[in-house]
């Protein structure tokens, strides 16, 4: 028993702080770390420790945050940083100690563990982002396919994909109907054999009915032009919705028959208004058949009312009057490509 207890060891926080300010023994370090009522000089004392022991104890055991933050910044250990990366109470410390681990492969999967939490959209994003790091170090193939076929991070799996070389491997995922539509997708533009490929992008557009964005991008891979103008119409032909419309003007553009595009627009802009995005988008990159047709829509006196900010519109067609003029001529709006 001590005559004489350490001012360190007060519970005065200052009184504390101000006494261990100057402690460099690593003897008194290593005591001040366990023992310190204050988590201030438990902090300040782990931050001058070098002994590995000591710091992993803290890092698993100690009460305080801070304290353990600070441990798991100065540990190395392998062992111990797995641990906390899988086990500390605090995420932002299991994140800590996960990028700390020197195989990439145990980092994924700690990492990857933590993505089943609700643990709110940036820290996710980080995850993802020292996700993504991590996974570009890795080559070994059936890793990278358990990657691809059963992480919860969607940035993973697309980063796994991209790397997988194996024919045979991303053939199963091409095929694997359990699979996300992207990732399918991603994995059918890999394929050398383009043939085995064209019959996958088909099967993809057929089941992915409700994915407009993957319908148009398979779309645009498919070498049949009857079938991708087939997929197009049908994305186009969708019901008008703020969250999908962008999907139907892009398969809009690629479309040959133009005149069934200016009927459907005709057609969204009589039934409900529009907002002036979609409004601008709707003519925004056709050749101007269509800007005609708009043009003589607009100035239509039984519709001109039911269309919000119609100037508008008609002032941003105006823009490109000498090419109006003389699409305005033609009677043909069909483009014959």
């Amino acid at each position: 028993m001590e005559l004489f207890k350490p001012a360190w060891l007060s519970k005065d926080p200052k009184k504390a702080s101000k006494a261990f300010e100057k402690i460099t023994d690593q003897d008194k370090l290593v005591r001040a770390a366990q023992e310190a009522p204050y988590y201030g000089v438990r902090q300040h004392a782990v931050e001058k420790l070098t002994d590995q022991i000591i710091l992993a104890m803290v890092s698993k055991t100690d009460p305080n945050d801070y304290v353990r933050k600070t441990a798991v910044k100065r540990l190395y250990d392998q062992s111990t940083l797995g641990y906390v990366a899988k086990n500390d109470e605090k995420f932002e410390i299991r994140a800590m100690a996960a990028e700390k681990l020197t195989d990439p492969v145990h980092a994924c999967e700690m990492f990857d563990e933590m993505m089943k939490y609700n643990l709110g959209y940036q820290f996710i994003d980080e995850i993802e982002h020292k996700m993504i790091e991590r996974v570009n170090e890795i080559t070994d193939q059936k890793v990278l396919v358990n990657i691809a076929e059963n992480y919860r991070c969607f940035a993973a799996r697309q980063v796994a994909i991209e790397k997988l070389t194996d024919q045979n491997v991303l053939t199963d995922i091409a095929k694997n109907y359990r699979c996300e539509f992207q990732f399918r997708l991603q994995a059918t533009e890999k394929l050398i054999d383009k043939s085995l490929a064209q019959e996958i992008f088909i099967d993809i557009a057929e089941k992915a009915s409700n994915y407009p964005l993957i319908r148009f991008k398979v779309a645009q891979n498919i070498n049949n032009n009857d079938i991708s103008q087939k997929i197009y119409l049908s994305i186009f032909n969708k019901e008008y919705e703020k969250r999908s419309f962008n999907f139907g003007i892009q398969a809009a553009y690629l479309m040959k028959d133009k005149r069934q595009v200016i009927d459907k627009f005709v057609k969204i802009l009589q039934s409900k208004p529009v907002p002036r995005r979609d409004r601008v988008l709707m003519f925004d990159g056709f050749d101007f058949d269509v800007t005609d047709k708009f043009v003589k829509f607009l100035k239509d006196s039984e519709t001109e009312k039911q269309i919000e900010n119609r100037e508008e519109v008609c002032a941003t067609i105006r823009s490109y009057n000498d090419i109006y003029d003389a699409w305005i001529k033609k009677e043909n709006y069909i483009i014959d490509y």
